[in-house]
């Protein structure tokens, strides 16, 4: 599993969540919030793969995750709150 389909499997898991997922070009990281009743997870554009990543499992994972299905090596990296060294494979 490379990074681009940890991230995609990432985006698909919120989108189950009901958690919209958006990508701007913002001062900061970004990060989980939740307004008018809806859940978001907003991230800057410009970053890493893997900081993207790592913003998406900041906020997925405090949603309950334990009654629905996710691919067992996704839901490793999400416990985990790490991802794994991959060679040959440059984070972008």
């Amino acid at each position: 599993m490379n990074r681009q389909e940890i991230l995609n499997d990432l985006e698909n898991l919120a989108s189950d969540l009901s958690i919209s997922v958006i990508y701007d070009r913002i001062s900061g990281e970004g990060g989980y919030c939740f307004l008018n009743d809806k859940h978001y997870i907003i991230i800057n554009n410009s970053l890493s793969t893997d900081r993207k990543i790592e913003i998406l499992i900041e906020g997925i994972s405090s949603f309950p995750l334990d009654n629905i299905y996710i691919k067992p090596r996704l839901r490793t990296i999400i416990k985990s709150g790490t991802l794994p060294q991959l060679k040959g494979r440059a984070s972008s």
